[in-house]
């Protein structure tokens, strides 16, 4: 089989995995299903393969998250790939921000997209009071291609998208990562307790045929395997230990 064969095999594997996907009625299903798509590809591209093959680790989150920025065009997805979420920066580092009398500085009753001023400054606040040796790892922890992949594991592992509403916008007019803070009932009322971050499903589509294209497209241009080459040191086709 030739290199241009084996694309086009590939991306008739890839669309037909987007037909099932519109056939599934669980949205979790579909995250999860999504994102283990894009994964597929993300374990072979050249930065994470050659990284691998001398034995060395590469982190699963940041070969996922700079997949995604590398191979997703869309200037506007892009641009929110690359932002970072203060909530969930803030969360990650809250006992050392208490400890110096640090709030998050957003407004409760309201919806932050990615892209909100607001939003990128309070991000960018945060990050400048963490030790300057944290401000790059955080940066990239909290960006939201690598939050994409902390919400597969999370729902891979906990199942926690089960029974929430997953998007607040209008999922047809805005696709973009957005921050909301959820209440419970005490007392007949309303009490904010938490921020929490919601990541459309329109926009995860979106990744998986924009990165997944493209990463085919370079590997046709430069005539090179999509899923890297045959390993003859592995024993087994299915043995996922080696």
């Amino acid at each position: 089989m030739t290199i241009d064969e084996e694309i086009a095999q590939i991306r008739q594997w890839r669309d037909g995995q987007i037909y099932a996907l519109s056939k599934v009625e669980s949205e979790v299903y579909q995250r999860i299903l999504i994102t283990a798509c894009i994964d597929a590809f993300v374990q072979h591209q050249d930065c994470v393969y050659a990284i691998r093959k001398q034995g060395k680790r590469v982190s699963d989150r940041k070969a996922f998250s700079s997949f995604l920025q590398r191979y997703v065009a869309d200037k506007q997805c892009s641009k929110w790939l690359r932002l970072v979420c203060p909530t969930t920066l803030y969360y990650d580092y809250q006992d050392d921000f208490h400890s110096k009398g640090i709030n998050l500085k957003l407004q409760l009753h309201r919806i932050y997209a990615a892209d909100d001023l607001e939003a990128i400054a309070e991000s960018e606040r945060l990050l400048a009071l963490l030790p300057e040796n944290k401000q790059e790892s955080a940066r990239e922890k909290h960006q939201y291609s690598a939050l994409i992949y902390q919400m597969r594991n999370r729902l891979v592992h906990e199942m926690t998208y089960v029974g929430c509403n997953t998007n607040f916008f209008t999922e047809d007019s805005n696709p973009v990562p957005h921050m909301v803070v959820l209440s419970r009932h005490e007392h007949n009322k309303l009490i904010p307790y938490k921020w929490t971050l919601h990541i459309p499903l329109k926009l995860l589509m979106l990744c998986l045929q924009e990165s997944s294209e493209n990463y085919l497209n370079e590997c046709q241009a430069q005539q090179k395997h999509p899923l890297g080459d045959y390993d003859p040191h592995q024993k087994s086709t299915f043995a996922f230990y080696d």
